[in-house]
């Protein structure tokens, strides 16, 4: 039950996780390396003490016998360091292995245990009463820090990302003037192309750029923070450049050579997709970390899936032809995908509401990753369909001119 669900989850989250304790095996053997090398040093020194000329002198010898003494000692502490830190190292190896065996039969279970009770009209105030328990600790204090650890960076950085923003018209301009040339029957070079890739994610730059900068910057902020941050900058970076891609000169027409009815359904709907979401994936990620309630960010984590089915929804009904195969629209293929795409979130929704919280927020992490990957397999191979078909060029006008210098 939900009970025995949070009793484990609880457990699971104070063991030490496997990167941490290859970490302290790292040190540990750091640590024993350095000290052999100081023992090596002090034998040696013991060795010379020996061989130094046989002296008359009291206050020598009695010198050189305190120092002998020190040398003997201090050689036998670091031997028993030494051993103490191989049996720390081998514990750790121990520990690591049994840890990680523990944490992946744990994982496998917790899946399929209830994190919180079904959902209620109660959950609005404890979603409420999340929110004011996060913004009591301060979650965003670690940013006045980082600014003033480092305020040199903090202005160069964000000059940088300032100077990209207000060039964005001249990358706008040139990003045309690339599409122009691509879309020219005799364009025999990939350059066209690089260049408009170039100008797409630079226009797309500066609010992903600063998300992930301040991510960079988020060591002393709290988990929830922290991972709000990534999710909502990872978010943006897809779904801007995705933006940029499809603008009516950009390279998904130009380039591409895809419909331009298509796109023109990506740029409608994209707009509002990024404004809306990005407080529902910060809100959904943070409160379930920083908060004390098991159920608490489910009500937002469920409006981000209604959100995205709602994207969904209106981008790939087969009706849309956004996607086909072979020029024909509506077919099985794109059936399948609205039906995966619709069936997907609903089902992460009718789980976060029957009580698997955690369980659906981990099988929307490796839906979303895999949506993500599936993307930029699809950016790849367009850019390589597109190298393909210049090279192909090239290659019949190298040929015409051969033809015509043999005529």
């Amino acid at each position: 039950d939900s009970t025995t669900g949070r009793l484990l989850r609880r457990q699971r989250q104070g063991l030490t996780e496997e990167v941490q304790l290859r970490g302290q095996l790292r040190s540990a053997l750091r640590d024993s390396a350095r000290a052999q090398i100081d023992l090596l040093e002090h034998e040696e020194r013991q060795t010379q003490l020996l061989g130094e000329p046989v002296t008359f002198d009291q206050n020598l010898i009695d010198l050189r016998k305190s120092r002998a003494s020190h040398l003997r000692l201090l050689t036998e502490d670091y031997r028993s360091y030494i051993a103490s830190l191989s049996e720390t190292a081998t514990a750790l190896r121990s520990l690591g292995t049994e840890t990680s065996s523990f944490i992946r039969f744990v994982d496998e279970r917790l899946l399929w245990i209830p994190s919180t009770e079904p959902i209620s009209l109660g959950d609005p105030k404890i979603e409420l009463g999340a929110i004011f328990e996060v913004l009591a600790k301060d979650p965003f204090a670690f940013l006045l820090n980082a600014f003033l650890s480092i305020p040199i960076l903090w202005g160069i950085i964000t000059l940088g990302i300032v100077t990209i923003a207000l060039r964005r018209k001249i990358f706008l301009k040139r990003l045309i003037e690339q599409g122009a040339i691509a879309r020219k029957r005799n364009c025999t070079s990939y350059t066209p192309t690089a260049k408009a890739l170039l100008y797409t994610l630079l226009i797309a730059a500066p609010l992903p750029a600063l998300g992930f900068y301040i991510y960079a910057r988020t060591g002393e902020a709290p988990l929830g923070i922290a991972n709000g941050i990534r999710n909502v900058s990872a978010f943006l970076t897809i779904t801007i450049v995705l933006f940029g891609l499809a603008h009516p000169q950009g390279l998904m027409i130009d380039h591409f050579r895809m419909a331009g009815a298509r796109v023109a359904l990506l740029r409608k709907n994209l707009p509002w997709f990024i404004l809306a979401m990005p407080a529902l994936v910060f809100l959904a990620t943070v409160l379930p970390l920083a908060a004390s309630a098991s159920s608490a960010g489910r009500l937002f984590f469920m409006a981000l899936l209604v959100c995205l089915l709602t994207f969904i929804f209106r981008v790939l009904r087969p009706s849309k032809q956004l996607i086909h195969w072979r020029g024909k629209a509506p077919n099985h293929l794109a059936r399948a995908c609205f039906l995966l795409g619709i069936a997907a979130p609903t089902a992460l929704i009718i789980g976060a509401m029957a009580g698997y919280f955690d369980s659906v927020q981990e099988l929307r992490l490796q839906l979303l990753t895999s949506v993500a990957l599936i993307l930029i397999a699809l950016l790849i191979t367009a850019l390589s369909y597109r190298w393909i078909l210049v090279s192909r060029r090239r290659l019949v006008v190298q040929q015409a001119l051969q033809w015509r210098e043999l005529v």
